[in-house]
């Protein structure tokens, strides 16, 4: 009773019962409560609907022999009384479709366990409810699962678990490096843009054969270009037309000195 086990009353959804029996049975292994006493100290904790069907019961077969009957068999009698065939019926559908949803194996497996506790006919055996639990698993883990050959439900899902949690742990560890990865490229992209924009801008231009800084202007015939174009002056003779370097009177004068010499 220090354990403060929970009461039922009958009146619940049929998961209530199947979270009654689990709890009860995490408090008779606390407890180490031997098989013999289990029926008696779990129907102490029945109310309301569950205490008038035990009563019933126990006074149609005497409160001795009722005492004294295994506890799976005290859970299937109350789940065939609380447990109305059409919720049943809606339980082993829902048994058929469960499937782990993402990586979510703890919540697969709580649900599993209350409709193994619900629907004991769709898996009779330890060997059905391994095979059934297996089915549901990811394709990831599935084959690692059958390759050990567990012979036990409770072996199978520890095995599960640790491989969900390796498969988290890695796609962590992906989805870390790839966050890095982006962040260098982000960094990367504004100088390597400013690269390429400046190529494409020497590109344009090549195509005019022109890379200098000014604009540039395409040459033109008209007698407007003309008359505004920019003339070579000589700044030896003063001339235009040519520059200091082909100036003709420069090189004349440099041949006479060169005579008188």
């Amino acid at each position: 009773m220090n354990c403060k086990p929970p009461s039922f009353k009958g009146s619940e959804e049929a998961v209530e019962l199947t979270r009654w029996f689990k709890n009860l049975e995490s408090i008779f292994r606390i407890c180490n409560c031997a098989d013999v006493n289990r029926v008696k100290y779990a129907t102490h904790m029945l109310s309301g609907l569950a205490l008038t069907m035990w009563n019933g019961y126990a006074q149609t077969v005497g409160l001795d022999a009722a005492n004294t009957i295994p506890w799976p068999v005290l859970k299937r009698m109350m789940t065939d009384k609380f447990c109305p065939p059409n919720q049943i019926q809606k339980l082993e559908v829902e048994f058929w479709e469960l499937k782990v949803k993402r990586t979510d194996i703890e919540a697969y497996t709580n649900r599993f366990i209350e409709l193994v506790t619900l629907c004991p006919d769709m898996v009779p055996t330890e060997h059905k409810k391994i095979e059934r639990y297996i089915i549901c698993l990811p394709e990831e883990i599935k084959g690692n699962i059958i390759a050990a050959n567990k012979v036990t439900l409770d072996a199978v899902i520890l095995m599960a678990q640790n491989l969900m949690m390796a498969k988290r742990r890695k796609a962590a560890a992906n989805k870390q490096a790839e966050a890095k990865t982006n962040e260098c490229k982000r960094k990367f992209e504004p100088a390597q843009g400013s690269t390429q924009g400046s190529n494409k801008k020497v590109a344009d231009n090549s195509k005019g054969g022109y890379s200098g800084k000014q604009p540039f202007f395409p040459p033109s015939d008209t007698p407007a270009t003309k008359a505004n174009a920019i003339v070579p002056t000589c700044y030896d003779c003063g001339e235009k037309g040519h520059f200091r370097n082909q100036c003709q009177k420069k090189k004349g004068n440099t041949g006479n000195a060169n005579a008188k010499s």
